[in-house]
């Protein structure tokens, strides 16, 4: 473990921190965790992912309410080639003053997240828990992560016929959410940065085909 630490300390300094993350991952899988270089990686690959726009992520991550156009920038600065995919064009009305005007656009044409009804986004009302279930989701299916085969997971305050459903056991089954000690979701509660980040983190290691077994 000595050996690999020092390893994954020399490639973060080079800058090759998926590399250094994959050294790491073991080491955390054997017992051998080292948190503090752990965390050096993190700031590494934040500062790579967001560049001049790291504010906006550390605003992201201490909010206790996601915002919807905070939702739409998480996905598209972890999954950047969300923009290749084919998008439908939706008329949106109200996201010309929003600093993640780009995001949103492409978060709403190629489907993940989806305009309001009389053709708004709110782009600096909350996301719910059960819209950022409803985008985490869809972006597993597009991402084409593989499928988990647990059993559902029993859920107090939501029924097996609820349209979210599918959606939810999806979320949980690959460890994306949580429930609350009490074993409701709250579909319409707020997500919080401290669940939303490692959240998108999470499904970025699994569609890298890591984390399979936690």
């Amino acid at each position: 473990p000595g050996v690999e630490r020092n390893i994954a300390e020399a490639l973060m300094n080079l800058g090759r921190t998926e590399e250094a993350r994959d050294v790491l991952d073991r080491l955390r899988k054997e017992g051998s965790g080292d948190e503090s270089l752990d965390a050096k990686v993190n700031e590494l690959e934040d500062l790579g992912r967001w560049g001049d726009a790291i504010e906006s992520f550390r605003e992201i991550k201490s909010t206790q309410a996601l915002a919807r156009e905070q939702l739409a920038v998480l996905i598209i600065r972890y999954f950047p080639q969300v923009a290749e995919f084919r998008q439908t064009p939706q008329i949106v009305t109200d996201t010309q003053s929003s600093w993640a005007r780009t995001e949103v656009q492409v978060v709403v044409g190629v489907g993940l997240v989806d305009p309001l009804p009389n053709h708004t986004f709110q782009p600096s009302a909350p996301a719910t828990r059960g819209e950022f279930a409803l985008a985490m989701a869809r972006l597993v299916r597009l991402l084409r992560v593989s499928a988990r085969t647990a059993p559902p997971v029993s859920v107090s305050d939501l029924d097996s016929g609820d349209a979210l459903y599918p959606e939810i056991q999806l979320v949980l089954g690959h460890g994306l959410m949580a429930l609350d000690i009490a074993g409701n979701f709250s579909i319409n509660g707020d997500v919080s940065g401290v669940e939303a980040v490692p959240a998108v983190e999470r499904l970025l290691r699994l569609s890298h085909g890591k984390d399979a077994q936690d």
